[in-house]
């Protein structure tokens, strides 16, 4: 994801070149308009106008841009290397995990041009970048230079495949750089916010949700595996924790063992032993017993419901059973795909819109890469 500004989102809009003319012109069209804003949900290059009223009330999910002007203003005084580090030193926002720095590296260093004025060119080493990024984390700073890079190497972060320059430095030391695009500094503190409030604005928006009458059920299951007995009763019950601490759910449902793609009303049509031994479980997908109680027939009763999974393949990666699933459960308003201890990242998929009118908006069936559901621990607090 690339960072826009506002006057950039606005040309975006109106399908217009990027300059200040057009800036000027659409920027005051907008300005003009009574109660609506230009915003974005999942993708910053598809803007969209909205109800201000409706922004705010769905923050979590619905994003303003930054002005540009606003930004520079804010840059008047960074000049100066001694006011940068004071910047730094009075900035509280820390990155916390290697998840969260992975968010921010993928962001903020580009190997392709991002083609938007928040971000501007420079040519910098792995061991100038780690220095850039000690201003807003402590992680890796008890650890070797080479613990870095090697780190680096493998997430397989996009800009290494940048083509390396070498030269000589003042002291004539042959030193690697690439040419990269990075965000401008205006643009940090904006990011940091996101990336480090993520966890807490995600359960102000499950408590939003409650008070709107949602009912919140998380729902996990585990693929078929040879592995042993307490390995699979270890890895559900890892998930369980992640959806009770992390998403506030209040039922859970499991399915000890079946593929992503098994429809969901055919899942569980034989009891396995093991949900047994899971803690803090309501039921599984269906199930035949009848002291029981089971998904599907729960959700019949509940008003608005809010599903909850771990990864999307966490549910199914059968698009057409999932269209099936949601007709006749039309009560199951929104599916959340919480992949926090991934990505640090959460999508909140509105179903009516998403996936009965509009498939290819989110695809449950296209992940680029395997998530592995049981190693998401719950975030711990700050």
């Amino acid at each position: 994801m690339n960072i826009i500004s506002r006057e950039e989102a606005v040309c975006l809009f109106y399908a217009v070149p990027f300059n200040q003319e057009n800036v000027n012109k659409y920027i005051s069209i907008i300005n003009q308009l009574v109660d609506v804003d230009i915003c974005f949900s999942r993708n910053p290059h598809k803007p969209r106008l909205l109800c201000t009223r409706v922004i705010l009330a769905n923050a979590f999910d619905i994003h303003l841009y930054n002005s540009q002007t606003d930004r520079e203003t804010n840059n008047v005084h960074e000049n100066s290397v001694e006011n940068e580090l004071i910047a730094v030193a009075d900035n509280k926002l820390k990155l916390e995990s290697k998840v969260q720095l992975k968010q921010f590296i993928q962001i903020v260093y580009r190997s392709t041009d991002p083609k938007s004025t928040t971000y501007e060119q420079r040519c910098m080493s792995l061991y100038e970048i780690m220095s850039d990024l000690w201003k807003y984390t402590l992680v890796f700073r008890e650890e070797s230079n080479s613990s870095f890079v090697n780190w680096c190497k493998a997430q397989k972060f996009e800009f290494l495949n940048t083509k390396i320059k070498r030269n000589h430095d003042d002291s004539e030391l042959r030193i690697s750089r690439r040419e990269l695009y990075v965000l401008k500094s205006g643009y940090i503190d904006i990011l940091l916010k996101e990336i480090v409030g993520v966890h807490e604005k995600y359960q102000d928006y499950i408590t939003d949700l409650k008070k709107e009458g949602y009912c919140i059920v998380g729902y996990c299951r585990k693929s078929k595996t040879t592995g042993d007995r307490d390995k699979v009763v270890k890895s559900l019950q890892n998930m369980i924790t992640g959806l009770k601490n992390r998403s506030l759910v209040e039922y859970i449902y499991v399915t000890v063992s079946c593929n992503a793609k098994t429809p969901i009303n055919r899942r569980d049509l034989k009891k396995n032993m093991i949900i047994g031994e899971l803690s803090g479980v309501n039921g599984d997908a269906q199930g035949i017993q009848k002291l029981t109680k089971h998904l599907i027939k729960e959700l019949a009763k509940m008003s608005k419901v809010c599903l909850v999974v771990i990864d999307s393949a966490g549910l199914t990666t059968n698009m057409s059973g999932l269209e099936s699933f949601i007709r006749e459960h039309r009560n199951i308003e929104k599916i959340i795909i919480d992949t926090l201890a991934h990505d640090n990242q959460v999508n909140v998929v509105e179903c009516a819109e998403e996936i009965v009118k509009f498939k290819s908006l989110f695809k449950f069936d296209g992940r680029e890469e395997l998530f592995h559901r049981s190693k998401m621990l719950p975030t711990p607090p700050s």
